[in-house]
């Protein structure tokens, strides 16, 4: 069994000159599968980074956290109830340079009613994309574990 830790500072000044901060701690032990990617995201160009609807390669089907890390802005696709068993949804999302993007669960609501994302039926992110929509390649990582 493998386990993840992931620990959060955050440091700022406010604008009268007075310093804060908080830490945060999460831990997920008991994993069987922690896997990490180095990804080249090409100029201009959409890459799939997770879908086990149609990798029969794909080594985790599902994940219980997933962390991103690009050196450039990147935007994302999360892609909920694809095969559309309750209503298919896509969310959007921006990775931004340097700043991780990082979800506790792959679960999201599928199938919602007109404003109001959480009346519909809790289904699992079936595929996540990036695309680079400028013109230069990014690197980015990917950590999944379940």
């Amino acid at each position: 069994m493998a386990d993840i830790s992931i620990t959060t500072n955050v440091k700022w000044t406010d604008l009268f000159g007075k310093k804060h901060r908080f830490s945060t701690t999460y831990t997920q032990a008991s994993l069987t599968d922690i896997e990490l990617r180095d990804l080249t995201i090409a100029a201009d160009a959409t890459r799939t980074l997770w879908d086990p609807t149609t990798d029969a390669t794909e080594a985790m089907s599902t994940f219980t956290g997933c962390l991103l890390l690009s050196d450039g802005n990147l935007d994302g696709e999360m892609d909920i109830d694809s095969a559309g068993d309750v209503g298919r949804e896509q969310n959007s999302f921006r990775l931004v340079d340097g700043l991780p993007y990082m979800l506790g669960a792959d679960d999201a609501y599928a199938n919602h009613s007109v404003g109001n994302a959480f009346g519909g039926t809790l289904d699992v992110f079936e595929r996540i994309r990036v695309d680079e929509p400028a013109t230069a390649a990014r690197k980015l990582k990917t950590l999944m574990w379940a």
